[in-house]
């Protein structure tokens, strides 16, 4: 009797140890696609993940995507926008650099060296085709921040903002005003030949107006000043 007891003690403790390293295997198995299935999902993904200044801050990671092909118009080009997702105790999506195609063969640029810009605005500006519906782009309108002005060690919404214009296939880089407090308004005349600008310069309310063909300025006009009367 003593024996069949001491059986019995055996055939459980094997049972007991098959059942663990089951339930080990369906646990291996289970990491190892989820793994599988992360690096699939995240393949056209580069993630960037930087340590926060101190120990208690959260991790910061950035997903860079190439999203929102768009077509310019009256041209044979193309551009697609490289997003950046950030997440961090919630979700951002900031526009970073621009990559352009140009004709058949696709031939690429991308606007900046680097993606360390923050885009706020990026319009095509048209004119219309004669004897037609169409549009044409005669150039491309960027409000951005790209140095890290207040020396913080990052870009954001406290860094210069910059104005800036392109050809419509993104040569021709041109900056056309910095330093604004704030964009209020922008516009083109009918023939897309003249960009008007209503900014606010720190107390003062200025009206600019720009060549779009040579990108240069050809009036600058005081509106009113906060807190004067005209």
């Amino acid at each position: 009797m003593q024996e069949s007891g001491f059986f019995k003690w055996v055939i459980r403790i094997n049972s007991l140890l098959f059942l663990l390293f089951l339930m080990l295997g369906i646990g291996v198995s289970l990491y190892g696609f989820h793994l599988i299935n992360r690096v699939t999902s995240s393949s056209n993904e580069v993630v960037i993940s930087q340590s926060g200044s101190s120990q208690t801050d959260e991790e910061v990671k950035e997903s860079f995507l190439l999203e929102d092909i768009t077509t310019v118009s009256g041209n044979d080009v193309q551009y697609l926008m490289l997003n950046a997702k950030t997440t961090k105790r919630g979700y951002r999506k900031d526009i970073r650099n621009v990559v352009f195609f140009e004709g058949e063969q696709m031939k690429s640029h991308w606007l900046f060296e680097n993606n360390d810009n923050k885009f706020e605005v990026m319009q095509q500006l048209k004119r219309p085709i004669d004897d037609s519906d169409d549009q044409m782009t005669v150039a491309i309108y960027y409000q951005l921040r790209n140095e890290d002005t207040d020396n913080n060690g990052k870009i954001d919404k406290n860094d210069i903002l910059k104005i800036a214009l392109t050809s419509p296939n993104g040569h021709d880089y041109t900056e056309i005003e910095k330093g604004m407090t704030s964009i209020l308004e922008h516009s083109i005349d009918e023939d897309a030949l003249v960009l008007t600008l209503l900014t606010q310069f720190e107390e003062s309310l200025v009206m600019k107006k720009y060549s779009l063909q040579t990108k240069k300025k050809i009036s600058e006009r005081e509106i009113t000043r906060i807190g004067k009367k005209f």
